[in-house]
């Protein structure tokens, strides 16, 4: 089959992977996407020239893999189709708004030997890494605490976010599956949570159904005992993406924003700073890079089918836990490992 590339779905985030797509790879790619305006522009800007509007019109056989960056809500049944059709998947994080036809879809997968990477471009982030490193190494021991932060303002950051999926709970809109991606960074670096609560709500005046949490703050309890609090809000002028963790032998903090990753040693008393300069689309390529070796190497993703459940699992357990008042056991903790 000849190296074909489909992309669905050509808002931000699919502009986004076309274009490091293109960067990437030398494979044939085309677009698919209700809107003619997007249309033209990926033909205008980055010299598409096969397009559709409708997926029922593509001849999925005919293509060697499928990324899916569409509203959440659509991943699974359109990941499904084009797994059936025997091709490779990338699909953006979160990998769906709730758990029905997951199981389906990685069932799907697994019987037509099939990749899937999910969108959680933060492990491809060099200083992440890092911190990785540092935890195997024991360098700060025992991780008993954490926090991590991640903020911005939707309205400014989104203009056109009236357009989009946010503003309404059945098309994936929220912070807490919006955080899927640092809890995926999360079980990640530690492996899954056995617990979480939540407290959430609407406190903005920007346009969205009533229920559409713009506010989060979660406590999470892992199975070694430690505790990690995560704060998530789409009202937070000053954009934020830190961790810190906190070890019985010392502390790994990375901030995004600050291009930051530093180590506090106890024995020493001294940090030791790294520093990531990198340009906005360094993830997302590196991200293109798992998935393009993955398919054509037949390597593990860097984030699998089940990552992704498994970081869904922990949005739901929260967004369960905040509607209930509830501590909520998350799914699946007993048989997920920390992947490599």
């Amino acid at each position: 089959m000849a190296f074909r590339l489909l992309i669905v779905g050509c808002g931000r985030a699919g502009e986004r992977q076309l274009r490091v797509f293109r960067e990437a790879t030398r494979w044939e790619i085309a677009v698919c996407d209700p809107r003619t305006d997007r249309l033209e522009r990926a033909q205008n800007l980055h010299g598409v020239q096969e397009t559709y509007r409708d997926l029922a019109d593509v001849d999925l056989s005919a293509f060697r893999a499928v990324a899916v960056c569409t509203p959440t809500h659509l991943h699974v049944p359109q990941a499904t189709q084009a797994a059936e059709s025997g091709c490779h998947l990338f699909v953006e994080g979160p990998l769906s708004l709730s758990l029905a036809g997951v199981d389906t879809l990685l069932e799907r997968v697994r019987q037509r030997g099939v990749v899937l990477q999910v969108g959680h471009a933060l492990r491809s982030h060099p200083g992440l890494r890092l911190v990785r490193e540092w935890l195997d190494r024991g360098e700060i021991g025992e991780v008993v605490a954490g926090r991590v932060k991640v903020g911005l303002y939707l309205p400014e950051d989104r203009p056109d976010y009236r357009d989009t999926y946010r503003t309404r709970v059945a098309t994936g809109g929220g912070c807490l599956l919006d955080a899927a991606h640092q809890l995926d960074c999360l079980q990640w670096l530690m492996g899954l949570p056995s617990q979480v609560s939540c407290f959430a709500g609407r406190l903005g005046h920007w346009d969205a159904e009533a229920d559409v949490e713009d506010v989060a703050a979660l406590l999470l309890r892992f199975p070694s005992g430690a505790v990690i609090d995560l704060h998530i809000s789409h009202l937070q002028r000053d954009p934020t993406d830190e961790l810190e963790l906190i070890g019985r032998d010392g502390t790994i903090v990375w901030s995004r924003h600050d291009a930051q990753a530093s180590l506090y040693r106890a024995v020493s008393r001294e940090w030791e700073r790294r520093d990531f300069a990198l340009d906005p689309d360094h993830l997302y390529r590196e991200q293109a890079y798992s998935f393009l070796a993955a398919v054509t190497n037949r390597v593990a993703p860097r984030v699998t089918g089940e990552d992704g459940l498994s970081a869904l699992r922990i949005a739901l357990a929260a967004l369960q836990a905040a509607r209930t008042n509830a501590v909520v056991r998350v799914e699946g903790q007993d048989t997920c490992a920390k992947s490599p």
